[in-house]
Formats: structure tokens, sequence, C-alpha cells
């Protein structure tokens, strides 16, 4: 079948998927290299949502934005995975505390519960609590964080709402989430007042910050 004929929300789920793989690629690439360091307590967290995400969607029979949720879960997992070595963060800070308990918590919900729907909205809550402690970072930290994959994400999880072709709630609840999230990340970062303009790379990121305000990271 010609791709020009290929049903919209196939066609966007296809691209939704391709392009969040695309913003992943630069955004493991500037973690290895040192020029990103993703907050570890986040990923840690969003990495049980992004499992869940696939699983609700594959139970439901999602269809052309099930590509996207797969490269999501698998993805999520990877960056957590390089932020134990090359990200930021310890698990026994407070804020740090605090969020990996209400995923905890969440998790536990889930657990007695299952419900499909329930762990949805369980995930999306624990997402939630991993989010505040990236968009904290974003704001005060820019330089720790690459800006054109977190652009190309918020544009990716637009498509994956678009792929779902239907009003079920239970498939467009998490991309709906994802994107307020990314945007929310992308906004804190331009309107950091710690930030420099961008230098000319393959991620983007923001690496300059104010001498005196925040510490550069390793290269």
């Amino acid at each position: 079948m010609a791709v020009g004929a290929l049903p919209a929300p196939v066609l966007c789920g296809l691209i939704a998927g391709l392009l969040s793989l695309y913003g992943y690629i630069p955004y493991i690439y500037d973690t290895l290299r040192g020029r990103c360091r993703p907050q570890r307590s986040s990923w840690l967290i969003w990495s049980v949502p992004s499992c869940v995400f696939f699983y609700t969607h594959v139970t439901e029979g999602a269809g052309a934005s099930l590509f996207f949720a797969a490269v999501q879960c698998v993805c999520t997992v990877i960056v957590f995975l390089t932020s134990l070595r090359w990200g930021m963060g310890s698990f026994l800070r407070a804020p740090d505390v605090c969020a990996i308990g209400v995923a905890c918590i969440g998790l536990a919900l889930w657990y007695w519960t299952h419900d499909p729907l329930t762990a949805l909205g369980l995930s999306i809550l624990v997402g939630m609590s991993g989010g505040v402690m990236t968009v904290i970072k974003a704001y005060k930290r820019p330089h720790t964080e690459s800006f054109g994959p977190w652009v190309i994400a918020a544009v990716a999880s637009t498509l994956s709402l678009i792929a779902v072709g239907e009003m079920n709630w239970v498939l467009l609840a998490y991309p709906a989430y994802l994107w307020s999230l990314r945007v929310v990340i992308v906004g804190a970062m331009v309107l950091s007042p710690y930030r420099s303009p961008p230098e000319a790379t393959w991620g983007g990121e923001f690496v300059h910050a104010p001498e005196g305000h925040l510490r550069h990271p390793a290269a």
C-alpha cells in the first residue's frame, strides 16, 4: 500500500513513532557525551508508566498508536539506564524520595485493583510525580538538558493523539499527559533566566549558564 493511501491515523502513528525515536537518539547521544544529564529519579519513575502505557495499548487493541507506545516504552528504559552513569540527582534527596514514594503508592494501588483503566490513571499520577523533578531541573539547570529532543517529543506526542483515531479516553489519556509534560519542560527551558543561546549541536541543548549561578556538568 502506498504511503499516500494510508488512513490519517495510521500515517500519524507511524510518523509519531519515528519522530519519537528520532528525538530519543540525540538525547541518548548527548547523554553519553556528557552534554545532557537526565534526572535519574524522573526517568526511573517514567519507565514504569511507559510500560503500563504500552501494556494498556496492547490490551485495548490499539492499532496505529501502538508503534509510538512501543518506542516510548523501550527508549524511556534506555534513557534511565544511561542516567545511572551519566545522569544527575540521587535517589535519597527529599524531593526525589517524595516523588518515588508517590510512584510506589500508585504502583501498589494498581496492583490491588487489577484494572487497566485504573492502572492508566495511576500511571499518569506516577509520571507526574517524576515530571516535577525534571521540570524544576529544566528551569534551574537548562544546560543539563537537550532542548531539541524535547521539542521533537512534544510534536510526536501531538501526532500520537491524532493516531488514536477515535474518542477513546483510555488510549488518549497518556499521550495527552505526555504532550502536556513535554510542553511544560520546553517552556521551563525557554523561560529559564539561567540559559544562554544554545550551541549548534545535534541535540541543540542549552549548555551554558551564568557563572556563579550553576555548576557546569562534567564534559
